[in-house]
């Protein structure tokens, strides 16, 4: 059954690849800056991945000096039985501390509808969920290595659980190792994550619990004409309880659409919409892992940089 998953992941991207030679519009500047000098290094560096992609994220990190701010938001859709309606939302500001190291700090809220799923609460409410900070170190530079590397981590302290909305008090971490590479520079860009995500939460009656995600995920994207990158995605992962890998809970794998669009300098919207294909919860015969996951996930991330 592992084996047949991970074979998935991989089997998705081939069709972007195969049709990579389709397009020919040329490259194209997703970041504009104030500082002159900055606006030239991001000219010779070409298009800038960090958003490029989706729920997989590029390599590219924050020039020096450069300030951002954008609004995410992450929704997740179905459960084994009732009905499952979340979105949990981030706005964040950003700097570039140095050419190779960003940072952002975000407030964050979320909204769930939940009603008649196993262990859940009934719920229709839009809350404020906590705080959180990023950390993007980028450790290799693909236009001066043959692929880039950065190191993502990002903490946040949480009074609402993120998948129920429970209130309580929890710690969270989501944290992403990415690879990428320009396959045909200013066109064609591929990404790879390795995930391990960390919750713990204690609910306002006492009740703590702690979970834990592993998981690996790819994407391509191609630029159709100028600003715009249509791509594809898909990522395995795997459901611990525990914050170290402890009792195995479940795994799935998702795949689907990915768009980045630039209408001006400055200015980007980066969307992504996953759907389970594959997966199994630990014990059971059912089709899919809907205890540990829901069945569609959605992303959007819209932003400026100034």
């Amino acid at each position: 059954m592992r084996k047949s998953l991970i074979t998935a992941v991989f089997a998705a991207l081939l069709p972007m690849a195969a049709s990579a030679s389709v397009f020919d519009q040329g490259a194209v500047e997703t970041r504009d800056f104030r500082n002159p000098t900055l606006a030239r290094e991001a000219l010779a560096q070409g298009v800038e991945t960090e958003s490029l992609f989706g729920f997989v994220l590029g390599s590219d990190v924050d020039p020096a000096g450069s300030r951002g701010i954008a609004l995410e938001t992450v929704m997740a859709l179905g459960r084994r039985s009732g009905a499952y309606r979340a979105a949990g939302s981030k706005l964040e500001v950003s700097y570039g501390v140095t050419d190779s190291v960003s940072v952002s700090l975000g407030l964050l809220g979320g909204w769930r509808g939940i009603r008649d799923v196993p262990g859940m609460s009934n719920a229709n409410s839009l809350r404020f969920d906590g705080v959180g900070t990023e950390l993007r170190w980028r450790l290799l530079d693909r236009e001066e290595a043959p692929v880039g590397v950065t190191l993502h981590i990002e903490p946040s302290l949480r009074w609402r659980d993120e998948t129920t909305g429970d209130r309580g008090q929890g710690i969270a971490a989501e944290n992403k190792l990415i690879i990428d590479q320009a396959l045909m520079p200013g066109r064609l860009y591929a990404a790879m994550n390795l995930f391990y995500d960390v919750e713990r939460f204690r609910t306002a009656g006492g009740a703590a619990g702690s979970s834990s995600s592993a998981g690996l995920g790819g994407a391509l994207t191609y630029q159709v004409s100028k600003g715009l990158f249509l791509g594809i995605e898909t990522r395995y992962l795997r459901a611990y309880e525990g914050l170290s890998f402890g009792r195995y809970r479940g795994e799935a794998v998702f795949a689907g659409p990915s768009l980045f669009w630039s209408p001006s300098h400055g200015f980007w919207v980066s969307a992504a919409a996953d759907a389970q294909l594959a997966g199994r919860e630990a014990g059971s015969a059912a089709a899919l892992d809907l205890a540990d996951f829901s069945r569609i996930q959605a992303r959007l991330k819209i932003g400026m940089e100034f």
